[in-house]
């Protein structure tokens, strides 16, 4: 078993790598304007086949996302995984996004709208301070949420130096949440997705699949939920606006 932990190390520094490029290319994808010639038109069946194979990567990640949540991947496979499931989860999860970002195509001259910015400094300033505050409050409202557990790290961390599993020590509340809400930020995610100066019929069709997807999960979310994240994340903001003023 200690061996099984110590191989898990080099396995744990290529996850944290692959979160940090995924964040990186995440915030081009939903964040940076892809302008193609106006006057590029494509035809109708390439339109289509262009979404149905965007489709067919959603609907991948999807698979694999949901597969790897479930409770018959958990009992099959992620018993024999024990501390190492999180972070198998993750990294595939991180390989399967990038496969999509990769993939993707785009529709060219079917546009649901578009407001061009490059002759407006000022509408250019807005989106670019909504997507810039919108992706601030996520990062920190999952850097609440106990980051490196949710990317398994800190459960090889505990089983190197001999702990029990990191899920025991957080308090009833935050368990709750992560269970609940394992993802925090879907408003502001969704306000990156649609608040877009460009929507291509591919922007719209990832955008309403991952905001059926992103609010399958609130559902379960409960008011005492909300209330610890709030509370949360003005104890955090308190405590900066200290540390500033200090």
């Amino acid at each position: 078993m200690m061996l099984k932990a110590l191989f898990s190390i080099p396995f744990c520094i290529a996850t944290c790598y692959a979160i940090c490029i995924l964040v990186f290319n995440t915030v081009i994808f939903f964040s940076t304007q892809k302008i193609h010639a106006l006057h590029t038109v494509q035809d109708s069946n390439e339109v289509m086949k262009i979404l149905l194979f965007d489709l067919l990567l959603v609907g991948i990640f999807v698979l694999q996302h949901r597969f790897m949540a479930s409770s018959l991947y958990k009992d099959l496979i992620g018993r024999r995984l024990g501390f190492l499931q999180r972070t198998v989860y993750t990294i595939i999860s991180c390989i399967t996004l990038k496969f999509l970002f990769e993939s993707w195509k785009t529709v060219r001259g079917w546009d649901i709208w578009f407001w061009d910015f490059r002759d407006s400094p000022v509408t250019s300033g807005f989106f670019y301070l909504v997507h810039t505050v919108a992706w601030s409050i996520l990062f920190l409202e999952h850097a609440l949420m106990e980051p490196f557990y949710l990317i398994g790290v800190k459960q090889v961390y505990y089983r190197l130096w001999g702990e029990i599993s990191p899920w025991q020590y957080m308090s009833r509340r935050l368990q709750s949440i992560i269970a609940h809400m394992p993802h925090p930020g879907v408003v502001c995610f969704l306000i990156v997705l649609w608040v877009y100066p460009h929507m291509s019929l591919d922007r719209w069709l990832i955008s309403t699949l991952l905001t059926w997807y992103t609010c399958l999960g609130l559902g379960q979310v409960t008011k005492k939920d909300y209330m610890y994240i709030e509370e949360q994340t003005q104890v955090t903001m308190t405590s900066t606006s200290r540390r500033v003023a200090a």
